[in-house]
């Protein structure tokens, strides 16, 4: 059930770290006002190193490594919904993707009830978020995770392509989907068969950003291979 977004996912749910200086320059007798710039997603701006965040979270919250992603278990300015959040590095670039997701580091989504009614409102209530930061999403599915034929995993996505910004946020995507899970002999959760008795739902949402930098860093992934 838990699939990764191929793209970065940030979610910009809460404020950015620094301020910017006007463009304009001042005129005589003027002072220069340092002005907020658009709010960053969970804290985090575009280019950031590894060492810079981890000043901010701790070398603790790491989660895992994979390649040029790091899974933190926080991030400067969490979100209550999402318990790891991915992040990627260029070693050029800095910070280049961030995708927040509300399954724990075990992988384990959140346990619904039968309808999916709390998987249901929190991805509305992303969406509605989102849609007030950046706009209307330029496609969506919408959240009403209905499965389209029996036995199959409701899922839904939406995408942002939001015109340049401030804190370099080119493309945001919501993902939100339900599977039927259940313990094996071992306790541990996985995809239930298809009508499975003491079968349990469980949602999981993700939100990916993307920065400005998103595409310099694949090329500099594809120079290397």
């Amino acid at each position: 059930m838990f699939r990764s977004i191929g793209v970065v996912i940030l979610l910009c749910l809460s404020g950015a770290l620094c301020w910017a200086q006007q463009s304009t320059a001042p005129g005589r007798g003027e002072l220069a006002v340092a002005q907020p710039p658009e709010s960053g997603p969970f804290g985090l701006t575009a280019g950031m190193t590894r060492e810079q965040v981890e000043k901010i979270v701790g070398a603790t919250a790491v989660v895992s490594q994979k390649g040029n992603e790091v899974t933190y278990s926080t991030v400067p300015e969490p979100y209550p919904l999402f318990k790891t959040y991915t992040l990627t590095f260029s070693h050029k670039y800095g910070l280049a993707q961030v995708m927040a997701t509300s399954f724990d580091p075990a992988g384990v989504g959140n346990l619904d009830n039968s309808s999916g009614s709390f998987t249901r409102s929190k991805c509305k209530e992303v969406l509605s978020t989102l849609s007030g930061k950046y706009g209307q999403p330029s496609q969506s599915s919408g959240c009403e995770l209905k499965a389209k034929a029996e036995c199959s995993e409701p899922n839904e996505a939406s995408t942002w392509s939001p015109s340049p910004r401030s804190d370099e946020v080119s493309s945001v995507f919501l993902f939100a989907d339900l599977a039927s899970m259940t313990k094996d002999e071992r306790g541990e959760w996985v995809t239930a068969g298809c009508g499975e008795d003491n079968a349990q739902l469980m949602g999981t949402i993700q939100v990916a950003y993307m920065f400005d930098n998103w595409s310099k860093y694949q090329q500099e992934v594809k120079s290397t291979l």
